[in-house]
C-alpha cells in the first residue's frame, strides 16, 4: 500500500468512517471498514474529477457517477456529509497526479505530503452544488489548538477528522464539515471559546477566499 486516507466523524457517540486505500495502480474504498469497491486508478480518478466540476457540469450531488458508484445502499445523512468532504478533499490531496506508474512513486509521495501541509490547514474548500450561488464550504483548522479541546468538540460531532498514512508518515488534522450539526450550547459547555475561535478563523479564511 502507498496511501490511505480516513475520513471520520461522530454522532451520538458512534464513529463513521470513510477510507481509501492506494495501492500502485488501484483504489479500494470503505465505508465503515467494509469494502464496497475495488478499482483500477485511471477508472475510478475521472470519476472523483467529475464529481468536483459539478459546477462546470451542472449535476447535483445525487447525479454524479462517483455517488452513483459508491453510495448503492441507504446510508445516515451523516454519511453523506462525510463522503462529499472524503470526494472533495481526495482531488486536491492528489491534485495534478495522472501517472499511474511505480516509476512515480517518489514523485507521488512529495506531492500528497506539499498537498496536505498546503489544503488541510486553515483552509477552506468547496463542495460545488452544480446550482449557482453560495456553494457549501469546509474549513481545515490552524494548528496549535489545545487537543483535549479539538477531540471533545470532535465527539460532539462539530469537528470531524482526517488522517492519512503515506511513505512510514502520519498526517491528521480537523475540520468543519459542509454539514454542521445543531449543538446545543448547554451542551457544547466549556468547549464554545474554541468553537467560537475556530468558526472565527473560518470567517477571516473564507473572506480571503472569496477576494481570490
Amino acid at each position: 500500500m502507498i496511501y490511505k486516507v480516513v475520513f471520520s466523524a461522530n454522532e451520538d457517540k458512534k464513529e463513521y468512517n470513510i477510507s481509501l486505500d492506494r495501492k500502485s495502480n488501484s483504489l479500494k474504498i470503505y465505508i465503515d471498514n467494509i469494502e464496497i469497491i475495488e478499482n483500477r486508478i485511471e477508472e475510478i480518478q475521472p470519476l472523483f474529477d467529475q464529481y468536483n466540476s459539478g459546477n462546470i457540469d451542472g449535476l447535483h450531488y445525487e447525479d454524479r457517477e462517483l455517488t452513483k458508484l459508491l453510495l448503492k445502499k441507504e446510508y445516515p445523512a451523516i454519511i453523506h456529509s462525510l463522503f462529499k468532504s472524503f470526494a472533495v478533499v481526495n482531488v486536491y490531496l492528489d491534485y495534478g497526479e495522472k501517472i499511474f506508474s511505480l516509476d512515480y512513486e517518489p514523485f507521488f509521495i512529495k506531492t500528497i505530503k506539499e498537498n496536505f501541509e498546503k489544503y488541510c490547514f486553515h483552509s477552506s474548500l468547496i463542495a460545488w452544488t452544480g446550482d449557482l450561488g453560495k456553494q457549501p464550504v469546509m474549513y481545515f483548522i490552524k494548528k496549535g489548538y489545545n487537543n483535549e479541546d479539538i477531540v471533545g468538540l470532535y465527539e460532539l460531532g462539530l469537528l470531524c477528522k482526517i488522517f492519512v498514512a503515506i511513505d512510514g508518515e502520519q498526517l491528521h488534522n480537523y475540520f468543519v464539515p459542509f454539514d454542521i450539526p445543531s449543538i446545543p450550547n448547554i451542551m457544547i459547555g466549556r468547549l464554545r471559546y474554541t468553537w467560537h475561535k475556530i468558526i472565527k478563523d473560518m470567517d477571516t479564511e473564507l473572506s480571503k477566499f472569496n477576494k481570490r
